[in-house]
């Protein structure tokens, strides 16, 4: 379980970013479907750079769903139009090649109920620690 945090920032700018580091908390919101494998890979290298010693990196991202048939859930995904969406599996594994992963699991967001037909998105939720040299 997380402390409380007293503070924190939004950072948007590469430039202020870099000043601010180490971040003891670093969280990705649904942004990693819009980014292809290798431009992810570099990425991950930055933010691994610049989370602090004990720092913890959160990722939330929507999941490819397979074999849903529910029309209006098809729907809104393919609405959203990112084009790197993964199984959580796959999200896995990009993020194991950088951190050590200390919790996954898979959230549930319930957008709408429209003649009983639940529209929701499944994410992805990682919680990561940077790998230490032994």
């Amino acid at each position: 379980m997380h402390p409380v945090f007293t503070h924190g920032q939004f950072i948007a700018s590469k430039d202020k970013v870099k000043k601010g580091a180490p971040f003891d908390l670093i969280v990705t919101d649904c942004c990693f479907h819009h980014i292809d494998d290798i431009t992810l890979h570099k990425e991950l290298n930055e933010v691994k750079r610049i989370l602090g010693m004990n720092g913890t990196l959160i990722m939330i991202d929507i999941l490819f769903s397979k074999g849903d048939t529910q029309f209006l859930r098809k729907l809104f995904r393919k609405s959203e139009l990112g084009v790197h969406v993964k199984l959580i599996e796959d999200y896995q594994e990009r993020m194991e090649q950088h951190f050590e992963i200390t919790r996954i699991d898979i959230v549930r967001s319930h957008l709408s109920l429209i003649k009983n037909n639940l529209i929701y998105n499944n994410s992805a939720f990682l919680e990561c620690k940077v790998m230490r040299p032994s």
